[in-house]
């Protein structure tokens, strides 16, 4: 569950020790809340973060708190794509296909400096599936069990996969396979970051959405 119970700064906050403290006895995997792996990924007040190793400490005391109650403790590595909020990061989001949202946001009459989307460009792509590996490496390093790679609820990766999001024509768009490119990536790069610490024990999971409500969406096929 997204909990918005840490600090502004993502460190841990009394709101989400509490409330973790209460949920992770008597089961066996316990699953945390979306974990920002970048600043422009922020979509959530409160957002809890795994950017650098500044952010360790605190994702151990996560950790340690479910693992006292008897749990494996998974994070959730998360980038909110076009639905970042720029008043959180102080920089615009990014989108896969910027056209698609804006156009969305302009129909809706919310298009405007606060929330006008760029699109990602070949370098930008390429850092955000760095982050995800980094993302890996520091929850490997505070102490979790495995991961989950956030690809659904229609933030950053299942924007990628999308049809109806994803209107790119270079590398990263267009036919399924290209479409699939980046969500890919990001399973190679984080599994590449457990066989660097030879940890085959490390779970990585992928949670998707198996639906869109849109023309051109991904579907049940």
């Amino acid at each position: 569950m997204t909990l918005f119970g840490s600090n502004p700064d993502g460190t841990i906050g009394d709101d989400e020790r509490n409330f973790y403290k209460q949920r992770a006895t008597g089961i066996g995997l316990y699953i945390l809340g979306a974990t920002s792996v970048s600043l422009e990924g922020l979509a959530f007040d409160n957002q809890p973060r795994v950017f650098d190793d500044k952010d360790i400490p605190s994702n151990k005391e996560r950790v340690k708190i479910i693992k006292d109650q008897g749990a494996l403790a998974i994070n959730q590595i998360h980038h909110g794509g076009c639905l970042g909020l720029k008043r959180l990061s102080g920089v615009p989001a990014m989108a896969v296909s910027a056209d698609v949202f804006n156009k969305e946001l302009e129909k809706k009459g919310q298009l405007n400096d606060e929330t006008k989307v760029v699109e990602l460009n070949e370098k930008d792509i390429k850092r955000i599936i760095d982050d995800f590996a980094k993302a890996t490496e520091i929850s490997i390093k505070a102490g979790y069990d495995g991961i989950e790679i956030h690809g659904a609820n229609n933030y950053l990766l299942q924007q990628f996969y999308s049809g109806y999001y994803n209107k790119r024509t270079d590398d990263w768009g267009g036919s399924l396979e290209k479409r699939m490119r980046f969500p890919l990536e990001v399973v190679d790069a984080c599994c590449k970051i457990r066989d660097k610490y030879k940890k085959p024990e490390f779970i990585i999971g992928y949670r998707l959405s198996p639906k869109e409500p849109f023309d051109d969406g991904i579907t049940m096929t």
